[in-house]
């Protein structure tokens, strides 16, 4: 029996299952090459039977029945925070049948996941700091009650910033808008929404004008 190992918690660690004695044993590592050929390579790890292992699981506490008792706890913090009632016995889950594809394959999976997830992790430092970068040029960018010209000016912008009222830059347009009268709507699956939530469904449009 092998079982599996990887770098960067991306499989279990089963170290507890081996002891001192165990390690400096050849033991085949399997991977694939360039061309999705299998390579097993024999290099030092540890090794153990699988009679000992199993006493070895016994003596760290995962018997079958401390399994059950792991399962049924966990199963009831699940349901509490899932409120649902899973209804799922140990018994029954003991007896799922799982579908895994060959090892050659396994190692294509892996790989490609390891990829992406290295991919998520670069992505996600990248948007951490243009993040940054947007944050720091929001506040250059723009003036302050103490400044009439931001820290960072585009050229041939000299200009000092001025204070407007709102209704010196903006013209109001929404009482150029007529409503649809209720008689002459068009019932549909589109909600129409008023002050108090949603008024009615109609099919098309609400209001006439820009």
């Amino acid at each position: 029996m092998e079982i599996d190992w990887g770098k960067n918690n991306y499989f279990n660690n089963h170290s507890k299952l081996f002891q001192m004695q165990d390690f400096g044993k050849q033991v085949p590592y399997y991977n694939i090459d360039d061309n999705d050929n299998e390579i097993i390579e024999y290099k030092e790890g540890a090794s153990k039977q699988l009679s000992e292992v199993k006493q070895r699981l016994e003596m760290l506490g995962y018997t079958l029945q401390n399994i059950e008792k792991m399962y049924n706890e966990n199963l009831i913090e699940l349901e509490y925070y899932t409120e649902e009632n899973l209804n799922i016995s140990f018994d029954d889950f003991m007896k799922v049948k799982l579908f895994a594809p060959e090892r050659c394959e396994q190692s294509k999976i892996s790989r490609i996941i390891n990829l992406i997830e290295k991919l998520i992790t670069l992505q996600q430092r990248k948007m951490e700091q243009l993040k940054q970068l947007k944050k720091a040029m929001l506040q250059q960018l723009f003036v302050n009650k103490n400044n009439k010209q931001p820290i960072l000016k585009f050229k041939n912008f000299r200009n000092n910033w001025r204070e407007y009222k709102l209704s010196e830059i903006v013209n109001l347009e929404d009482n150029k808008r007529k409503p649809v009268k209720a008689t002459e709507r068009i019932r549909g699956k589109i909600p129409y929404y008023g002050a108090n939530g949603i008024q009615d469904y109609v099919k098309g449009y609400t209001h006439i004008g820009k």
